[in-house]
């Protein structure tokens, strides 16, 4: 099927400790020039954002290279419940509580991150 859904889960790295902790199920996403660090994560995953050709029924993500040390969650598992495609949208955080605080992850990241 042409259109069928697509994964493309992103796992950004900064240098090669990081990079060396990457789960390989992960596409890595490389970060090590930082040419806006105002921007931190934000400047990656705008690149792709702009530079990848994505179906509107793709499934598209960014995780942390802590991602493993912060969930104890491996890729198998992440892309295997997406592959499942119970859900339109898929929120992956060992931080639930602060997920019910906010009324969205702008508010949250406004709230750790002036300026953001």
């Amino acid at each position: 099927m042409a259109n069928s859904p697509r994964i493309f889960i992103y796992q950004i790295f900064y240098d090669d400790l990081t990079r060396s902790k990457l789960d390989k199920g992960f596409i890595p996403l490389d970060n090590t020039q930082n040419l806006r660090p105002d921007w931190a994560e934000y400047w990656p995953i705008r690149n792709v954002l702009l530079n990848q050709n994505f179906n509107s029924n793709d499934y598209i993500g960014f995780l942390s290279s802590k991602f493993y040390e912060k969930t104890w969650c491996l890729s198998e598992l992440l892309l295997g419940t997406i592959a499942s495609r119970k859900h339109e949208v898929y929120s992956m955080s060992p931080y639930f509580d602060q997920m019910a605080l906010y009324s969205s992850n702008f508010e949250q990241g406004e709230s750790y991150h002036p300026g953001i």
